[in-house]
C-alpha cells in the first residue's frame, strides 16, 4: 500500500457538461461523389469457348462415373490458386463461371492493370492454371477413372491464347457516378480504387501496412485488408482487419463505402489432435513482408486429428511468392509466427474449445480511428464522410406494459419453497430445512427471514407476469411442462423452480431419464460404431418413452436434465442430438437441455438462473413470445381507424444441413403478432412439385415442430425463377388474406434473405409502386391500410460519438481545484436516431 503522497497518482474529476458540448454522431460510412475524373483501368477475363467445352466435357465424364468427387471438378483449389497468383484481382467468382455447366460465358476475373504490362493478367492465370492441373485436376482425374488423354487434350489449350478471353476496360468511374450509372456498373469501378489506395497502407495506428484479401464471389462487394500479426501484451498473436463494403440506399443517389473493424486472433501452434479430431479440414493465412501485399487462405485435409501438409495449388503459389521455406512442415510453419519474413497462421476458433489470451472483437477507437485514416487516404479521390443528422425526439416514447425480467434468486426460492412445506412462520429453521432440500452438499448460509419474506414478493410479482405471459402464448390452454431427470431429487427441485416461477398456470409431470441414453461413449451401446449407428441407438433408447408421453401428453414441453461430464468423460456428442429428435418426433415435444445443478450455496443460485433461463426459452422462445405491443402501436398511431391490429414479419428461414438428420434447404416463414392478445402465430410455406402453405395461422411452436418435420420439403423450387415465383405467391397470399380479414397490417419484410427473390425490395425498386410477380400492385384497394416495411441488417455502417471529456486536475489533499485541464478522447456507441441530410434524393417516397 502506498503511504507517500508524493508516490499517490494525480487526480483528477470531469468537468461538468463538457462531453455533451463535444459529441459529434458520426455514420462509418463514406458517399463517393469524384467531381473530376477518376480512371479506372480493369482487365477482365473470361474463359475461351474451347476450354469450356473441354471443361464440360471432363464434368460429363466425371458425373457418369459414379463416384462421389464426380459431382463437381475441384475448382475451389483453383480459385485459391488464381487469387495467390494474381495479386491484382479485384473480383474472383466463386465458381469461376461454371464453365464445366453452362455454355453461356461471362466474366469471372476483373483485376486492376498494371501500367506499362509490367504484369500480364493472363498469363498469370494461364500459369496458376497449369499448377491447378498438374497437381489438383490430375489427380482428381485418376480417382474417378477419366481417360489420361482427356487430361493431356485439356492440360494442352492451358496457354494464355487459348484458355482464356481477356479485355481491357478504360473507364471514367467519376463521370459514370454522376450519370449515376447503376449500382451494378460502378461498384467493382470502386472497390478497385479502394484496393489501389489502401493496399500496404497503414490503417491501423502502429501495427504497419495492411495485406489485402482478394474477394471470393462474383456478388461480393467488400474488400478486407489485414495488418501483420502483432504481439499482445497478454502473450496472443492478433490482426486487426478492416473490411470496406460498397453498398446501395434507395435514398442516395450515389453508392456508399461501409467501414467495419474486427480482429482475427492466431493460434501460437497448430491446435492438437483431441481439438481436431471431429474436423475435416483445417483453414490457415500466408502472407509475407515479401512480394505482394496479399494475405492467401488455404485449407488442408484433416486426418484422425492430424492435418496433413499443405501443398494444394494455391499454398505453393503463395508460398513460393512470399519465398517460404518449403522444407518446413506445418507444425513447424505455424510455430515460427512470422520469425522470417513468413507468416503461417491458424484462426483461433471457439468452436475447438479454450480460451485465447487476446479479446475478441474491436474497440469503438479502433473503428473510428480506422474511419478516419480510410478518410484520409481517399479523400484525394473523392470519397467524403457520409453526412448525417441528428433527429430530436420531442415526443416521448410510449411507455409499455411493465414485463416482469427479474432474474431468479436463492432467496426467493428459498422462502417459496419453506412457505410449500406448510410452515406457519417464515424463521431460520424453515429456511435451512428449505435450502438442504434445494441444495447439493456445501454449507447452509444464514439467511435472514425479513429478507427472504421480501424477496418472496418479489417472486409473487414475476409469477404475475408469467401467468399473463402463459395467457398471451398459449391461449385459454394449460401448457405441459415434462420435466426428465435422472433421479427424483434432481426433478424434485426442477418441480419446485418451475412451480416457483409459474405457479398453477402450467402443468408440470414428471419422467425419469431412460437408461442408455446419456454417458460416456465407451459406456452406452454401439460405442465403437460411427456417428449415425451411435445416433441411431440413442434415439431407440427414447422411443419407449417418448411413446408414453405422446400418448399421455402429446405436444408438450420437454425440460431434460443431464449432466456434460461422466467420470471425467464428456457425454458422447451424438446423445444430445438423438434427444432432441426422439423427443420432437416421438411425442411431438419441443426440447430444452439443462445441466443439473453444482455443490453449494453458489451452485444453486447459478442453476436457478440457468433453469429459468431454459423454462423460459423453452415455454416463450419456442412460442415466438414478444413483449407487449399494443400501447407502442396506441402511441405512434393515435388514430384508431389507421392502426394495426397485427404486425406481420415474412422471412426465408435455411434450415441448415443435419450432421444426424436431414439435409438443408430453404422455407418460407410468416409471423403475426396479434396487437390485442401480443399473441404470435405462424404460417409456413415450402415447395413440393407446386407452392404449398398452411392455410391458416397456428400456435409458433406448432410452425417449427412443422418446419422440422419430414411433411415439410425444405425448399423453394428448382431454379432462381421457380423459386422467386414461390416466394411473391406466399408473400402475396399472408397479405392478402391479412388484409381481407381487417388487420390493417404493419408488415415487416426480411429483405437481407429474400431480395434476390422479390425483386421490388432491391434498392433499385423499393420506391416505386408496389410490383408482385407481374402485376402491380394498388395496395390502397387491394390492401388497405397496409404498410410495408424493408428490413435489412449487416449492411450499414456502425453509428458511433465522437466526444471528448474534459478533467480538471484537483489538489489530493484539499480537494480544490488545481487549474490543470487535460482532455480525454472517448468515443461510444449510443442509441441515436440520425437521418442522412439527403436522403430526399433517392426514387419513390421514403
Amino acid at each position: 500500500m502506498t503511504t507517500n503522497d508524493a508516490e499517490l497518482p494525480p487526480l483528477f474529476r470531469a468537468v461538468k457538461g463538457s462531453r455533451a458540448g463535444s459529441i459529434q454522431p458520426v455514420a462509418c460510412a463514406l458517399t463517393v461523389e469524384p467531381t473530376g475524373s477518376l480512371p479506372v483501368a480493369t482487365v477482365r477475363v473470361s474463359w475461351s469457348p474451347l476450354m469450356a467445352a473441354r471443361l464440360r466435357g471432363l464434368a460429363r465424364l466425371a458425373a457418369d462415373s459414379g463416384e462421389p468427387e464426380g459431382r463437381s471438378l475441384p475448382y475451389a483449389s483453383l480459385r485459391a490458386a488464381l487469387q495467390a497468383q494474381i495479386p491484382e484481382a479485384v473480383l474472383l467468382a466463386r465458381d469461376l463461371g461454371a464453365p464445366w455447366k453452362r455454355e453461356e460465358g461471362f466474366p469471372f476475373l476483373d483485376a486492376e492493370a498494371v501500367p506499362g504490362g509490367a504484369r500480364d493478367t493472363v498469363a498469370l492465370a494461364a500459369s496458376a492454371l497449369r499448377t491447378w492441373m498438374t497437381m489438383a485436376l490430375r489427380p482428381w482425374a485418376e480417382r474417378v477413372g477419366i481417360d489420361e488423354e482427356m487430361i493431356e487434350a485439356v492440360h494442352a489449350l492451358a496457354t494464355p491464347a487459348d484458355a482464356f478471353a481477356a479485355e481491357t476496360l478504360e473507364v471514367d468511374l467519376g463521370e459514370r457516378l454522376r450519370e449515376q450509372g447503376g449500382f451494378d456498373r460502378v461498384k467493382h469501378g470502386i472497390l478497385q480504387v479502394v484496393a489501389r489506395r489502401l493496399e500496404g497502407r497503414e490503417l491501423f495506428d502502429g501495427l504497419g501496412p495492411v495485406h489485402r484479401i482478394v474477394r471470393a464471389s462474383s456478388s461480393a462487394n467488400e474488400v478486407s485488408f489485414q495488418t501483420w500479426p502483432a504481439t499482445a501484451s497478454t502473450g496472443g498473436l492478433y490482426s486487426m482487419v478492416a473490411t470496406l463494403s460498397v453498398e446501395s440506399r434507395p435514398y442516395l443517389a450515389t453508392p456508399v463505402v461501409t467501414v467495419h473493424a474486427s480482429r482475427r486472433r492466431w493460434y501460437d501452434a497448430v491446435p492438437d489432435a483431441k481439438k481436431l479430431r471431429r474436423l475435416r479440414t483445417l483453414s490457415g493465412t500466408v502472407m509475407g513482408r515479401a512480394g505482394a501485399p496479399v494475405a492467401v487462405d488455404f485449407t488442408t485435409p484433416v486426418r484422425r486429428g492430424v492435418p496433413e501438409e499443405p501443398f494444394s495449388p494455391s499454398f505453393m503459389i503463395q508460398a513460393l511468392n512470399v519465398r517460404q521455406d518449403l522444407a518446413a512442415d506445418l507444425a513447424g510453419m505455424v510455430s515460427a509466427q512470422g520469425a522470417r519474413g513468413v507468416f503461417v497462421g491458424i484462426p483461433y476458433s471457439p468452436q475447438l474449445g479454450g480460451s485465447h489470451p487476446v479479446g475478441g472483437g474491436a474497440t469503438t477507437r479502433d473503428l473510428l480511428d480506422l474511419f478516419d485514416a480510410v478518410t484520409c487516404l481517399l479523400a484525394a479521390d473523392g470519397f467524403r464522410p457520409l453526412a448525417v443528422r441528428e433527429v430530436v425526439v420531442k415526443e416521448r416514447v410510449p411507455k409499455r406494459a411493465e414485463d416482469q425480467h427479474k432474474a431468479f434468486q436463492a432467496d426467493m426460492m428459498i422462502a417459496d419453497v419453506a412457505i410449500s412445506l406448510g410452515r406457519n412462520h417464515l424463521d431460520g429453521e424453515a429456511l435451512e430445512d428449505a435450502c438442504r432440500r434445494l441444495m447439493t452438499g456445501g454449507e447452509v448460509p444464514d439467511l435472514k427471514p425479513e429478507v427472504a419474506l421480501k424477496a418472496r414478493g418479489v417472486l409473487e410479482g414475476i409469477r404475475a407476469a408469467n401467468r399473463d405471459r402463459i395467457r398471451r402464448a398459449f391461449g385459454g390452454t394449460r401448457p405441459v411442462v415434462a420435466l426428465i431427470a435422472r433421479t427424483e431429487r434432481e426433478r424434485e427441485v426442477m418441480r419446485s423452480c418451475v412451480a416457483g416461477l409459474f405457479g398453477h398456470a402450467v402443468e408440470i409431470v414428471e419422467h425419469q431419464l431412460p437408461t442408455g441414453v446419456h454417458g460416456a461413449r465407451a459406456d452406452l451401446p454401439m460405442a465403437a460404431g460411427k456417428a449415425a449407428e451411435r445416433f441411431a441407438a440413442r434415439v431407440g433408447a427414447w422411443q419407449a418413452l417418448a411413446s408414453d408421453m405422446a400418448r399421455a401428453h402429446g405436444g408438450c414441453h420437454a425440460l431434460v436434465q443431464a449432466t456434460d461430464w461422466y467420470d471425467r468423460r464428456k457425454d458422447d456428442p451424438v446423445n444430445k442430438l438423438a434427444g432432441r429428435y426422439a423427443l420432437a418426433s416421438a411425442a411431438d415435444a419441443n426440447v430444452q437441455y439443462l445441466r443439473p445443478p453444482e455443490a453449494g450455496w453458489r451452485g444453486l443460485a447459478n442453476y436457478l438462473h440457468r433453469i429459468q433461463a431454459g423454462v423460459y426459452d423453452l415455454l416463450f422462445g419456442h412460442s415466438g413470445l414478444v413483449s407487449e405491443v399494443s400501447s407502442l402501436l396506441k402511441g405512434f398511431f393515435p388514430s384508431e381507424a389507421d392502426r394495426p391490429r397485427a404486425i406481420v414479419g415474412i422471412s426465408v428461414v435455411t434450415q441448415a444441413r443435419l450432421r444426424y438428420g436431414a439435409g438443408g434447404g430453404r422455407v418460407c416463414l410468416a409471423t403475426r403478432i396479434d396487437a390485442a392478445t401480443g399473441r404470435t402465430t405462424a404460417r409456413v410455406g415450402w415447395y413440393d412439385g407446386r407452392m404449398l402453405w398452411t392455410e391458416t395461422w397456428e400456435p409458433f411452436f406448432e410452425a417449427m415442430k412443422r418446419i422440422a418435420s419430414p411433411e415439410v420439403t425444405a425448399s423453394l423450387g428448382d431454379g432462381r425463377n421457380v423459386e422467386r415465383d414461390s416466394f411473391q405467391k406466399f408473400v402475396r397470399t399472408v397479405i392478402d388474406d391479412s388484409a381481407l380479414a381487417g388487420d390493417r397490417p404493419l408488415v415487416l419484410i426480411d429483405s437481407t434473405s429474400a431480395a434476390s427473390l422479390w425483386p421490388w425490395l432491391t434498392d433499385r425498386e423499393i420506391g416505386d409502386a408496389v410490383t408482385i410477380g407481374g402485376e402491380r400492385v394498388d395496395m390502397a384497394s387491394r390492401w388497405p391500410g397496409t404498410r410495408i416495411v424493408r428490413v435489412r441488417t449487416g449492411r450499414a455502417g456502425r453509428v458511433v460519438e465522437r466526444k471528448t471529456s474534459r478533467y480538471e486536475r484537483v489538489d489530493g489533499a484539499t480537494g480544490e481545484a488545481t487549474g490543470e485541464f487535460v482532455d480525454r478522447y472517448c468515443p461510444s456507441i449510443t442509441a441515436r436516431a440520425i437521418r442522412l441530410s439527403d436522403a430526399l434524393a433517392g426514387r419513390g417516397v421514403h
